[in-house]
């Protein structure tokens, strides 16, 4: 039996990337801005939120891309916080603050007031990662690109 090397490294890195077995609460979701808020103010990296879900076709590919060493790498350059909006009844108020209105959404922040509302913290890139329609994302290379576009200014 073969297996394809990007089956194989998604079989073996996939728990690092998959979403929350269930959408976290929302003092654990406002736990955790806090905390990713705390590491940026603290070491200039941003805040990446990644809006996702279980059942979510687009979210699944992105997991697979995001096992490549590139994106893991990229991804290591933020404060990664996973939103699990569930069937669309958890956290859609975040979702749509910025600016999202399908899945997957990925919004790249550099906060510099952790007593402010996540809303409010300047963003410094918001969209949907769709790899099954946008070839700008269908590689890992793509969503590289994508995280590195988001680069806070020095």
């Amino acid at each position: 039996m073969s297996v394809a090397p990007h089956l194989l490294l998604t079989v073996l890195l996939g728990a690092a990337a998959a979403p929350p077995a269930a959408p976290l609460s929302a003092e654990a979701l406002q736990q955790r801005l806090s905390a990713a808020c705390a590491a940026s103010v603290a070491d200039g990296a941003p805040v990446l939120l990644s809006f996702t879900a279980s059942w979510c076709g687009d979210c699944a590919l992105l997991s697979r891309l995001e096992a490549d060493p590139a994106v893991g790498a990229a991804l290591a350059k933020t404060h990664r916080v996973v939103v699990d909006v569930g069937r669309f009844e958890h956290h859609v108020d975040l979702l749509k603050a910025f600016g999202g209105d399908r899945l997957a959404w990925w919004v790249v922040l550099a906060p510099k007031d952790c007593a402010a509302p996540a809303p409010t913290w300047p963003v410094l890139r918001s969209g949907g990662l769709e790899p099954s329609g946008d070839v700008r994302v269908q590689t890992a290379a793509g969503v590289v690109g994508w995280l590195e576009s988001a680069r806070p200014p020095r």
